[in-house]
């Protein structure tokens, strides 16, 4: 091929036909033949895909892709993949070390952070900004998490949490909104709250269809169905 790169030990070794390749460092792009466009600068960055139009820079970021495509991966370990199911999920964004380290096939997911959506293997659509967020959810789609732990333990779908520590306990509950630090914090497995302000709704640890909105709104609730405060405290 032609208007490739390759500076390392392996990089870009069994290039033929493909172009417009760039691998800097060892064994990146190390087993791409006929692809083009990919972009792989860090030790084992991009070894073992087979696609293109993709961007992974730092140590094994995307090292076991294979098909994958149109995806950024920056940082240590992003988007690597667990060395047992070669990730085939495209159009993936993960920057920050151990960002959506563990995806298979998910897909049309952003993870900003450290350890952002770390578990994700099969959801998709999902965006997990700060660190941590997101952490446990393995195949939950259509989730928001924005903010320093939000939504770190939850597995369902459905969810959005901004702010920090935002429905940080909630695990397997769905269609939850969360928005303001600690708002639905102590939260473990309820559908359908919402909870805006300043830990609204944080001493809820069961309960549906509940709704509060201001600061500490509902935050004596501690268990109940279609609950509505809207106002401090």
């Amino acid at each position: 091929g032609s208007y490739n790169i390759g500076l390392g030990a392996d990089s870009a070794k069994n290039l033929t036909s493909g172009q417009y390749n760039v691998a800097i460092g060892s064994s990146a792009l190390s087993v791409a033949a006929t692809n083009s466009d990919n972009t792989a600068i860090g030790h084992n960055a991009l070894a073992n895909v087979t696609a293109e139009d993709n961007v992974a820079i730092g140590s094994r970021a995307m090292k076991y892709s294979t098909s994958a495509a149109d995806n950024v991966a920056v940082g240590r370990n992003a988007l690597q993949g667990d060395g047992s199911t070669a990730p085939t999920g495209n159009c993936n964004v993960a920057i920050g070390s151990y960002s959506l380290d563990a995806s298979t096939t998910g897909h049309s997911n952003i993870a900003v952070g450290y350890q952002s959506g770390t578990a994700i293997t099969t959801g998709n659509s999902t965006v997990a900004i700060g660190y941590q967020s997101l952490a446990a959810n393995q195949t939950g789609a259509n989730n928001v998490a924005v903010g320093h732990l939000a939504l770190t333990a939850a597995t369902g779908g459905y969810n959005t949490a901004v702010g920090s520590n935002a429905a940080d306990a909630l695990t397997d509950g769905e269609r939850i909104t969360a928005i303001g630090r600690d708002a639905l914090g102590v939260a473990v497995s309820q559908d359908d709250c919402t909870a805006v302000g300043y830990a609204a709704l944080d001493a809820a640890t069961s309960g549906n269809q509940n709704t509060a909105v201001g600061s500490h709104a509902g935050g004596g609730t501690v268990n109940g169905n279609n609950i509505t405060a809207i106002g401090y405290n």
